[in-house]
């Protein structure tokens, strides 16, 4: 009798940091604010310690949404948005200013829409 074929499953670590999707980075290395991720092309971004886990160890493959901080800083979560890059929802606008406003998309940092991006003036609620 033959043994039955053998079938692999593996992650591919991104290439490239992808912002506003899913990417599989390895654990780099370990700091004080976190965990430093690293794609393929050895650019790296930070997992803030809120989102690290105990099992969580070097070079390990890790499931991240890569985003921008509200300083514009690459950053990553665990957490998935409600939306990613390409794709579309309804959010509940938190916030609106002359500017544009601010959407819950599921993340800690709300979601700015500008005002040049909304077809007409998004509302509160």
């Amino acid at each position: 009798m033959k043994p039955p074929p053998i079938t692999l499953y593996f992650h591919m670590i991104n290439e490239h940091l992808v912002l506003g999707c899913i990417n599989t980075l390895r654990v780099d290395r370990d700091t004080t604010p976190g965990l430093f991720l690293m794609a393929e092309d050895e650019k790296d971004v930070l997992l803030p310690n809120q989102y690290v886990t105990a099992d969580m160890k070097i070079d390990d493959e890790i499931d991240v949404f890569v985003y921008t901080d509200s300083e514009d800083r690459i950053v990553c979560t665990t957490e998935k948005p409600l939306a990613m890059l390409n794709e579309y929802g309804f959010f509940k606008v938190v916030d609106t200013a002359h500017f544009g406003a601010f959407v819950d998309w599921g993340l800690p940092k709300d979601l700015f829409v500008p005002k040049t991006h909304q077809k007409s003036d998004f509302k509160v609620g």
